[in-house]
């Protein structure tokens, strides 16, 4: 029994030749009751056995020789635990699940209330497929020992694979209280936090994670996701940088880095992450795309049309990349060339706001006022609200001689947005058209005592007197 526990010692201590020169004793030792024999015998050969495996798992030689001693353990006696539990390790380290399973149960049955083959026996039912049997030797091993490590988080990813994010944010929770600096139970709360819409929580989990781990770039790029759909654009900004500086060959890192400059309007700063995003990987169709709205903002006009061409390129269903190319093109004066790409993303999007209110303005260019009039009105119907879209249609319908609609649409843009001058004017064009002059006169009248600098103030003056 000394033998055993001096053999013991030195394997918990590493010290791998000294354990099996004691357990070697105890094989050399010979009793009259041949049962305690086989007992300390089978003993000595499990303990063998586990010195081979964890002196280097990855040798061949070292678990053949665990398996030939385990073996022989368990032909002396096969209820000694500790044989069938090193079997499952052996096992678990070649990948084959199965027959770890099987001696982990075994070794459970014989030992029920060891954490330490429940915690194993989850792990090797989690890598074999076996979801809900993992769960339960979780369960199980945190139901003997509450603060075995690992047992809460590895409960946590198994519940994940479950798709029960409930429970597994509860064990992540478990996870953090039993080892308050698992960064990687903060972490993985973060992550269902942010999939659940609670960015406030999310914020808090992935900072924690971040103090414990500053190093891992991903934490912060997570944080930085959780503050940006919270509206906390510039400690976005800031944590989007630090992921960039701790893992500047992510292209998700720059591309997010920029694309959070740009919606703050730092154009200049947003170049140099979206033109590294591109550099790190060039077939993604949204990272051209991004690029472009920075050149464009930049006056870049022919580099932006470059990448959104090849947005394009890369994803010919690319509705954001085709309308902007086709709105860019637009604004370069080049409404034919325009007009390819809009309708090409009409055609991906019938009902997208965008692009009905950019072909309603190329059309209206083109005076083409039936086609102007069918997009303006499906793009306000999107938008009631955005007095932008209706003075278009207004100016559609009363350079289409639909005075009545004109009137009606202009008298809605004013009531949103009563300091639209040329409303008024176009109002008040409107009204004569329509021999409605003393209206007229009024409208007129009122737009220069409301804005008597206005542009056109000579012009409105002259059709006053007309009246």
């Amino acid at each position: 029994t000394e033998l055993l526990k001096d053999g013991l010692s030195a394997l918990e201590d590493e010290r791998y030749t000294a354990a099996r020169e004691a357990f070697d004793e105890v094989l050399a030792i010979e009793l009259q009751d041949k049962r305690v024999e086989n007992r300390n015998h089978a003993v000595a050969l499990a303990r063998s056995a586990r010195s081979y495996f964890e002196e280097d798992p990855r040798s061949a030689a070292n678990r053949q020789n665990a398996i030939r001693l385990a073996d022989q353990s368990i032909s002396r006696d096969p209820d000694v635990w500790e044989s069938h539990f090193t079997l499952g390790r052996v096992h678990q380290q070649t990948e084959r699940y199965d027959e770890s399973i099987q001696a982990f149960r075994t070794a459970s049955r014989l030992d029920p209330n060891n954490a330490r083959i429940l915690f194993e026996l989850g792990n090797s039912q989690f890598r074999a497929g076996r979801h809900r049997d993992a769960r339960a030797s979780y369960e199980s091993t945190v139901a003997i020992d509450p603060h075995y490590r690992n047992a809460y988080f590895n409960l946590g990813i198994t519940s994940l694979a479950l798709r029960d994010d409930a429970r597994a944010l509860d064990s992540f929770r478990y996870a953090a209280q039993v080892d308050p600096k698992d960064h990687r139970a903060y972490y993985r709360m973060g992550l269902i936090q942010t999939e659940q819409g609670q960015y406030t929580e999310a914020i808090a989990s992935f900072s924690r994670a971040v103090e414990l781990a500053p190093s891992q770039g991903n934490y912060h790029f997570r944080l930085a996701l959780a503050r940006y759909y919270n509206g906390d654009l510039p400690r976005a900004e800031a944590s989007f940088a630090e992921s960039v500086r701790l893992s500047p060959e992510v292209p998700a890192h720059s591309y997010n880095l920029a694309l959070t400059r740009l919606e703050r309007e730092r154009y200049t700063e947003a170049l140099a992450p979206a033109q590294r995003a591109v550099e790190l990987d060039n077939q993604s169709a949204e990272y051209h795309y991004t690029l472009g709205q920075v050149q464009e903002a930049l006056g870049r006009l022919d580099e932006a049309l470059a990448s959104y061409v090849t947005a394009v390129r890369l994803n010919s269903q690319y509705y954001k990349a085709m309308n902007e190319l086709g709105n860019l093109l637009a604004a370069m004066d080049m409404p034919g060339e325009a007009l390819d790409y809009l309708i090409a993303a009409h055609r991906i999007n019938p009902q997208g706001l965008e692009v009905n209110n950019n072909l309603g303005n190329v059309y209206l260019t083109l005076e083409d006022f039936d086609r102007a009039i069918e997009h303006f009105e499906t793009a306000i119907a999107l938008a009631p609200e955005d007095t932008a879209i209706r003075y278009h249609l207004s100016l559609a319908y009363l350079r289409s001689e639909r005075f009545s609609r004109a009137e009606t649409s202009l008298r809605e843009v004013l009531r949103t947005s009563p300091d639209n001058w040329q409303a008024y004017h176009r109002l008040g064009e409107a009204l004569i058209a329509q021999n409605r002059q003393a209206d007229a006169r009024a409208v007129l009248s009122e737009l220069l005592e409301l804005n008597p600098d206005y542009a056109e103030r000579a012009r409105i003056q002259e059709m006053i007197a007309s009246l």
